[in-house]
């Protein structure tokens, strides 16, 4: 009898775990940040998406005619906030109003049996949100607040940490930014504070703490350059696609033709088109900026994964080289030898 009892609990937790992930967004969602996301989310008033195409971890979450995807979650506990790290931020996201305007889904990342076999059976509710664009815009009147931590320490002496100048701006610049749209800010120095999210447990700060020297505001740092379009890693793949003739196509798109049509047995172009876009699907950390090109043409011509792109590319060539050898072939059939002119 206990026994069963037992199994009809389980039963029906499960039942409402199911009843959970089938749902729309949640009206409160959460997403983990660090300090660099954080200031350019605010600064450009987006929120950046991923690429949902390029691996197989994602290909199986992708919603159809959405390319990307942003991912937040439910509870302030998930998993990747058992231990942030200094400079990070938890902002509490209206779900219902984002949910009104996009689409989305309830998420068990960890669902997946591969996944749960690398997740020791973890569990991750995510609220994702799909769009055909890179980026949400205006993402200022959605965010409800921001908790931010400072350093996981509850010593009152040592709020700030080891500030480096880089940090100190980028903190500096977080504050400013929050304060001009309007947006509540705490600060933490522990983390079950910070999980928490109690504003009444955050800490009050010097903004003068986070100025810069004049000498540090002359040292840029290190400034990532965008890839140029000829450097490109999509650049050969994007030619296969808009070019038609074979005395069009730069050296490296031509070697990449070869290899489709005559060298893809064990599916090596697949793998360096699914690690390309994988390195680069972080739109927030983006530098090769054609991979949102590719992403238009995958999504004109209805193609999700690495493997669509080369069958089609495969198919549209093999026709072409066909075409060419038989208008070849017709041309040697016209040809008449005409006779002799006779000398009188």
């Amino acid at each position: 009898m206990k026994m069963k009892i037992q199994k009809e609990r389980l039963d029906k937790i499960i039942q409402d775990e199911l009843q959970t992930l089938t749902e729309g967004v949640s009206d409160e969602i959460y997403r983990y940040l660090d300090a660099n996301e954080l200031e350019q989310t605010l600064k450009n008033d987006k929120f950046y998406m991923t690429a949902a195409v390029g691996t197989g971890s994602e290909s199986d979450l992708i919603k159809k005619g959405k390319f990307y995807f942003i991912s937040f979650t439910r509870s302030r506990g998930g998993d990747y906030h058992q231990r942030p790290s200094a400079f990070s931020a938890l902002i509490k996201v209206d779900g219902r109003k984002l949910g009104q305007r996009y689409s989305g889904k309830a998420v068990d990342y960890w669902a997946s049996a591969t996944r749960s076999e690398r997740g020791s059976g973890r569990s991750e509710a995510e609220d994702r949100i799909y769009s055909d664009k890179p980026y949400i815009p205006k993402a200022s009147q959605y965010i409800k607040s921001i908790h931010f931590l400072i350093k996981n320490s509850g010593s009152p002496d040592n709020v700030y940490g080891d500030l480096n100048s880089t940090i100190a701006q980028r903190v500096r610049n977080v504050m400013l930014l929050a304060k001009k749209k309007n947006i509540p800010i705490f600060y933490y120095n522990n983390v079950p504070d910070f999980i928490k999210m109690n504003p009444k447990k955050s800490v009050k700060i010097n903004i003068q703490q986070f100025k810069r020297s004049v000498e540090d505001i002359k040292d840029k740092g290190y400034q990532p350059r965008n890839i140029d379009s000829s450097r490109s890693n999509f650049t050969e793949f994007l030619e296969l696609f808009y070019k038609n003739r074979s005395k069009d196509l730069s050296k490296a798109a031509d070697r990449r033709l070869y290899s489709i049509l005559y060298y893809n047995y064990t599916g090596e172009n697949e793998i360096v088109l699914g690690n390309y876009i994988h390195n680069e699907k972080q739109m927030r950390n983006m530098r090769d900026k054609r991979i949102i090109h590719l992403l238009k043409v995958m999504k004109k011509h209805r193609l999700k994964t690495p493997k669509d792109v080369i069958e089609y590319l495969h198919d549209k060539w093999k026709k072409i080289k066909k075409k060419k050898t038989k208008t070849k072939q017709n041309l040697k059939i016209r040809v008449v030898k005409t006779p002799q002119t006779l000398i009188l």
